[in-house]
């Protein structure tokens, strides 16, 4: 399914991960819901650099109470042109937080 601001609205409890058909490495985590019955959901990056037999990468583009699905598919498109490069952008993004 290609994520969306109104698919977001309306996610079935049994559902806690949708990926994207926009974007193949792009998807929405969500977890359990909290005592207010609210659920995290989060935009992630799947990635391997160096292909296949490479370390697996998850990398956190956000949650979706603080950025748009938009905002989030474009982090990712400009993540995997880095990638592609060769940078490990999930490395890049820790080192950058300290």
């Amino acid at each position: 399914m290609k994520l969306t601001e109104s698919l977001l609205k309306n996610i079935p409890l049994e559902i806690t991960k949708i990926n994207d058909t926009e974007i193949s490495s792009f998807y929405l985590n969500l977890g359990k819901p909290n005592k207010d019955g609210k659920r995290s959901q989060v935009y992630y990056l799947y990635y391997r650099l160096g292909g296949r037999g490479s370390k697996e990468r998850r990398l956190a583009l956000g949650n979706s109470s603080v950025i748009t699905v938009s905002e989030a598919r474009l982090l990712a498109k400009q993540y995997i042109g880095d990638v592609s490069r060769g940078i490990d952008v999930f490395l890049q993004k820790e080192s950058s937080a300290d």
